[in-house]
């Protein structure tokens, strides 16, 4: 099935369970000494707040089959024999069946009549302390003293990278700490396991996973590391950055010694009978393969936590030391500050040595206080150091010797405390408190979530998607493709640093298709972003009616007749530079090559108009643009403002030069969220002025031109549209996706000018449209109907018609 198999076959499995007194749970214990926990979890604690985003709650639903009924069971015994034998870690005591009431101590109330396990409640009468990750978080951050033992952390992230636990759910610890009384430093004491041996299967599910987030199984092979730790790699980054290889190495190996074949065995055992014959043979086989392949899969973790590293200080006063030893290796070390400015070396902050090249950059957030950071040693070091200041007056030294390039220092402090921020890649700059003034650089963007544990800017280094290439023309039909897109990530880089993609698609119905490749990058050049894209294509120039606005479409002739089948071969530069928040300027140059087919039978080799005979020429122009809009695809407030023109000078390929310009105004106002309505206006002219090429001519007609003509019906020297659109909002459904759907209505009008032609006539059309959002109006997917005085079009797009 689409869903997949999942582990359906051991939840449906009928299993001989004991059943409970609900007044006594038996052997003369109260009720209130036990936990009795559901097989089927709360879906908003077992799944990450992204996939609680990303899927509807029915989809959530389902993916509950996709968990192993009996996780907790076994994973506790393990977790107990080679984790946190001493913890109170999840080790059930007996499946069991609660029938009716309230399930005691469950503060949410839900209702009983369900199997599950028995298990002693955490001990929290204060014969041992207990507390949240986010208040650990506050205490150690805080600049409160307290310390994480780093190694207990890696231990428990091992452990669930070994059971397949693809979400840690970290802000659902517990931890305790190992003293009492003053600074504390914490270990974990419990953490969910019910995420292990998770096994997703059917295209469906597997397809939206791989849209919107990773779902990873518990097979045989481990999956790549960075899909395994996905939902945790804040975490993982800010507690374990102070680890060094030799730690995961040995700390792995344990783990090895530990989950020994009898602890396996064991762990089979909590296996309900009916279900170890068909269950425990599997799992037998997955425990051992990935016992044998976790010392590699903690070297591999190291590697992509190593290459950029997030230290993050705390909010008390510190002191820290950058000191490059080598071409290779630079440690760094970081003290409490005493009250006088100097480094208290009796209270150790952190410490570690980084090495290239398995460290690219080291990040350094101060946060608060009153820090003191000094870099210094070899200047050939190629680790880039960058300093993130808090708030509080800092002091950030770099004396590193600058007589050769090297690595360098890169500066950062918040715009609330200085006036500018920026960088100094070499490293020459010393910088005192309120004297900063640094090259301003990228704003930095929002976390992925506002949870404690979260880091403060994406880093995933870089990733690999599959992207889906899609398009509709009226005559040619749909165009499917698809292909890589690869991301580099860089530091204060929103979205990016930089991408590359390349796909192709095919239309079946007009035997023709596009290849695509594209490159954009925001750090190629300071303060802008620079793009490059090289297409072949024969889908977007796909008819040709003639010159004028009273053309004529021959009802006695195919569409074919009209079809030029031309093949476009276009490379486009662009550079984009954000004046403001809404305001932005775009340079542009083009090389164009296009190449007809020369069919006899054709039109257009009938007409004969310039350029049939196929051109090479070269553009160059810039675009201006002002935009308001909440979300450009789908937009229920603000105005976009656009005017920008290219020039095409006269070349071997060109006889003449040619130029054209356009204005486009849209406006929309009204309601927001759902359900809404929202009025939609547009006003848009272009002009071209010179010996235009007959496919470079402005034109009506198509989804985005003039709805309820063919794409390019009619053509001209200028041409003027104006629509007006009322769209309306109307329900948020919980389909595979939580998906908006709603509808719009709308009419058009507009004409073409051709040098010497008398025509009046304006040409009108009118139609509605069904839309369909997944996750967000970003994504809007649109069916249209429209009609016009030549017949009814049907467009599927993304994204409205304006």
């Amino acid at each position: 099935m689409m869903a997949g198999n999942l582990w359906r076959d051991a939840w449906t499995a009928e299993v001989a369970v004991e059943v409970l007194d609900r007044r006594r749970f038996g052997e003369g214990a109260a009720s209130d000494s036990f936990l009795f926990t559901p097989l089927v979890h709360d879906t908003r604690r077992i799944f990450p707040p992204g996939a609680q985003i990303a899927f509807s709650q029915k989809t959530l639903d389902e993916l509950l089959s996709a968990t192993y009924p009996y996780a907790d069971a076994i994973a506790g015994v393990i977790a107990a024999a080679a984790v946190c034998p001493s913890a109170q870690s999840v080790v059930p005591l007996r499946l069991a069946f609660l029938p009716g009431g309230q399930i005691p101590g469950d503060g949410t109330g839900m209702p009983a009549g369900r199997m599950g396990y028995l298990s002693p409640f955490p001990d929290t009468s204060g014969t041992r302390e207990y507390a949240s990750t986010a208040a650990i978080i506050d205490a150690v951050y805080g600049g409160k003293g307290d310390l994480i033992d780093a190694r207990e952390v890696l231990k428990a992230r091992l452990l669930d990278l070994y059971l397949g636990v693809w979400y840690g759910a970290p802000e659902n610890w517990l931890w305790a700490p190992s003293s009492a009384g003053g600074p504390k430093t914490w270990r974990p004491a419990q953490f969910p396991l019910s995420l292990a041996f998770t096994h997703f299967d059917g295209a469906m599910i597997e397809a939206i996973g791989i849209m919107v987030s990773p779902l990873v199984s518990c097979d045989e092979e481990y999956p790549e590391v960075s899909d395994l730790a996905w939902y945790d790699r804040w975490f993982d980054r800010k507690i374990l950055s102070s680890l060094m290889c030799g730690t995961y190495d040995s700390l792995a190996l344990a783990l090895v010694r530990s989950i020994s074949d009898s602890v396996i065995d064991a762990a089979i055992n909590e296996v309900p009978p009916e279900r170890r014959p068909v269950d425990g043979p599997r799992f037998r086989q997955i425990l051992q393969r990935r016992r044998a392949q976790l010392p590699a899969l903690a070297r591999a973790y190291y590697a992509m936590l190593a290459r950029t590293v997030d230290v993050y200080a705390t909010d008390a006063p510190e002191w820290a030391d950058v000191r490059r030893l080598d071409a290779k290796h630079m440690s760094l070390t970081i003290f409490a500050k005493r009250a006088d400015g100097t480094p208290d070396q009796n209270r150790l902050r952190f410490f570690r040595v980084f090495s290239a090249p398995e460290t690219e950059e080291v990040r350094l957030y101060m946060a608060g206080g009153d820090d003191h950071v000094i870099v210094h040693g070899a200047p050939a070091n190629p680790i880039i150091v960058r300093v993130v200041g808090g708030g509080g007056n800092d002091v950030i030294l770099d004396s590193t010797e600058t007589s050769r390039p090297g690595g360098g220092l890169a500066l950062d402090v918040p715009k609330a405390a200085w006036p500018v921020f920026g960088y100094d890649d070499l490293g020459t700059k010393v910088v005192t408190g309120p004297t900063l003034r640094v090259e301003r650089g990228n704003e930095p963007f929002e976390a992925a979530s506002a949870d404690p544990v979260a880091g403060e800017y994406e880093d995933r280094g870089s990733a690999w998607t599959m992207g889906l290439m899609f398009d509709w023309n009226s005559e040619y039909g749909p165009l499917l493709g698809l292909g890589p897109s690869y991301y580099r990530y860089g530091f204060r880089q929103n979205p990016y640093a930089w991408m590359f993609s390349a796909a192709g698609g095919f239309a079946p119905f007009g035997g023709n298709g596009r290849v695509q490749i594209s490159l954009d990058s925001r750090v190629l050049l300071p303060g802008a972003s620079a793009g490059f894209e090289a297409m072949v294509s024969g889908y977007e120039l796909s008819e040709y009616y003639g010159i004028g606005n009273e053309s004529v479409r021959r009802g006695d002739v195919g569409i074919e007749y009209y079809r030029p089948h031309l093949r476009q071969y276009r490379f486009v530069g662009s550079v984009r530079f954000p004046v403001s928040s809404p305001f932005q300027v775009t340079l542009r140059g083009t090389a164009n090559f296009v190449r007809a087919a020369q069919m006899e039978d054709r039109y257009v080799n009938l007409a004969k108009p310039y350029g049939v005979d196929g051109l090479a020429f070269f553009g160059a122009g810039g675009l201006l643009s002002f935009d308001t809009r909440d979300v450009p695809a789908n937009s229920q407030r603000g105005v976009f403002l656009e005017s920008g023109g290219m020039v095409y000078p006269a070349s071997h390929g060109l006889s003449e030069s040619f130029s054209r310009s356009h204005v486009d105004v849209r406006g929309f106002v009204g309601g927001t969220g759902t359900p809404a309505l929202t009025l939609a206006l547009r006003a848009f002219g272009e002009k071209s002025w010179g010996n235009v090429p007959f496919f470079e001519l402005p034109s009506l007609g198509g989804w985005r031109g003039l709805r309820g003509l063919s794409i390019g019906r009619f053509v001209g020297d200028a041409v003027v549209l104006g629509s007006m659109e009322v769209r309306a909002s109307l329900w948020n459904v919980d389909l595979l996706v939580p998906s908006t759907m709603g509808i719009a209505g709308f009419i058009e009008s507009g004409r073409v000018f051709v040098r010497g032609e008398s025509s009046t006539l304006w040409h009108g059309s009118y139609g509605g449209a069904f839309w369909c959002a997944p996750w967000s109006r970003d994504n809007t997917i649109a069916v249209a109907v429209a009609g016009s005085g030549e017949g009814m079009e049907v467009y599927l797009e993304i994204g409205m018609g304006f």
